[in-house]
């Protein structure tokens, strides 16, 4: 312990330098994060393929069209389904009542889901739906990363897509938010370390 009190000592100033330094480093990427995270998501609206499957009108098409990357189709044929297998579209948002019929798909929008999430799990899948539904689709349903009622809102739609978009992004936040708490822990260590290596 003296040796780390000695050392302390001797580069008071150089170590009170770079804990400086790095707190505002720090503090510019936490104060810019909001920044960051803004613009990239208007990026990422922009690039990342998002594909509406609704037999009917959805309500909230026209004002996601404004801001993402997003197609409509009333079902989906062998071409389209091929595309989502393909890593095409990064975010579904499926209808489940009227769907699946050009493919032939048993239980609508049920075996649609089941059928993307057994040959490619990591496809996100936002189910909607104007009809509640039993228990018997549960297991189904519960294969979908989102689930709303169609009515929900357009702003669950789109927090809902965003959150999905970002995806390691909100990670990244996290870690940084965890850093500042480590710097300030490692702040009011310093500062009584300081305190001590002046007395």
């Amino acid at each position: 312990m003296d040796s780390i009190i000695d050392f302390a000592k001797q580069h008071a100033t150089l170590l009170s330098a770079v804990f400086a330094l790095i707190l505002l480093i720090t503090l510019y990427f936490v104060f810019n994060a909001e920044k960051m995270v803004a613009a990239k998501i208007q990026k990422l609206r922009r690039e990342k393929k998002i594909l509406l499957v609704d037999d009917k009108h959805f309500p909230y098409f026209d004002e996601l069209a404004v801001s993402y990357n997003i197609e409509k189709e009333k079902d989906l044929d062998a071409e389209k389904m091929e595309q989502i297998l393909d890593g095409v579209y990064s975010i579904i948002l499926l209808d489940i009542k009227g769907v699946g019929k050009k493919l032939k798909i048993h239980n609508e929008g049920f075996g649609i889901i089941e059928y993307i999430k057994n040959q490619k799990p990591s496809q996100k899948i936002i189910v909607f739906s104007d009809e509640e539904w039993g228990l018997q689709h549960q297991d189904i349903l519960e294969r979908a990363d989102k689930r709303f009622a169609k009515t929900k809102g357009l702003l669950s739609f789109k927090s809902a897509i965003d959150d999905m978009l970002l995806g390691n992004s909100m990670e990244l936040l996290s870690k940084l938010a965890a850093l500042m708490r480590v710097l300030k822990i490692w702040k009011k260590n310093l500062s009584k370390l300081s305190i001590s290596v002046y007395a």
